[in-house]
C-alpha cells in the first residue's frame, strides 16, 4: 500500500501543499479531502473527538495517528502518548512535530499494554468487514490493562444507500475505499460499522459498551472498557 494519506501530510508539512485528496466509496465520489484536516487544533476539532480527548486516561495507544494532531494534545496535558501509524512518512512528520512515542508499525502486529485505546475519525473501519470486527476487538482487548478503555467513533451510512442497494451487500457498512491524490489511487476495505454491530461485538469480546455522543451526521462516539 503506498499511504498516500501520508504522503499528503508529508507534502503539507514540508512544503505547504494542500493538494486535495478524493475519497469514493464503492465507486462513487464522496468528497474531497485537505490535508490540513489531520493538523487541527483541539478547538478546531469536532465535539466528539473534544469528548473523546477529554475521556483519555493514563498510557494511550493513538490508532492511525496520522499528523499527530490528537497525539500532541494528549502529550500536552500530560500523558504518555503512543502514536501508532502504518504510513513512514506521516511518522516523519509526527517526529518533527513533536510526538514524542511514534511507531511505522501494522495494528494487529503491534503489542502492548495501555490504559487507554483511542480510534478516532472512524477508527474502527481498519477491522475492514464486519465478520473480522471481533477479531479485532479482541486484538484491541488484548493490549488493554484491567479497567482499560477503547473509544473511537464510527458512523451510520445506511443513509448513503438507496435500500435496492442495500441488499445487494452483505452489509451495507462494508465499503469499498478509493482515495486519489496527484494521479496516484490507493484502494482499500472499509467497514463504517453501526451501534448494534459494534454493540454486538463489544459484548462478545466481553467488554462493556456505551455510547458517550451522538452528532446529527449520523456519527457516534462510544467507549468499550475491560473488567478490572
Amino acid at each position: 500500500m503506498i499511504h498516500l494519506i501520508g504522503q499528503a501530510i508529508h507534502h503539507y508539512q514540508n512544503d505547504g501543499d494542500d493538494t486535495p485528496i478524493t475519497t469514493y466509496i464503492d465507486g462513487e465520489k464522496d468528497e474531497e479531502m485537505s490535508a490540513k484536516l489531520f493538523f487541527r487544533s483541539f478547538i478546531q476539532m469536532n465535539y466528539l473527538e473534544r469528548a473523546a480527548l477529554k475521556l483519555c486516561k493514563g498510557e494511550v495507544l493513538d490508532i492511525g495517528a496520522a499528523a499527530g494532531c490528537h497525539s500532541l494534545i494528549l502529550q500536552k496535558r500530560g500523558l504518555s502518548v503512543t502514536a501508532l501509524e502504518i504510513s513512514e512518512a506521516a511518522c516523519g512528520v509526527m517526529k518533527q512535530r513533536g510526538v514524542k512515542t511514534v511507531i511505522n508499525e501494522d495494528l494487529l502486529a503491534h503489542q502492548g499494554k495501555y490504559d487507554t485505546i483511542l480510534l478516532l475519525m472512524n477508527g474502527f473501519g481498519l477491522a475492514q468487514r464486519k465478520a473480522l470486527l471481533p477479531a479485532f476487538l479482541n486484538h484491541l482487548k488484548e493490549m488493554l490493562r484491567p479497567g482499560g478503555q477503547i473509544i473511537g467513533d464510527s458512523t451510520d451510512i445506511s443513509y448513503h444507500f438507496e435500500k435496492s442497494k442495500q441488499k445487494d451487500k452483505a452489509y451495507y457498512g462494508e465499503v469499498d475505499f478509493r482515495l486519489s491524490y496527484k494521479k496516484q489511487e490507493e484502494h482499500f476495505p472499509w467497514l463504517y460499522a453501526d451501534e448494534n454491530l459494534l454493540k454486538e461485538a463489544a459484548l462478545k469480546a466481553e467488554l462493556t459498551f456505551e455510547v458517550i455522543e451522538r452528532n446529527n451526521r449520523n456519527a457516534f462516539l462510544v467507549r468499550m472498557c475491560k473488567s478490572t
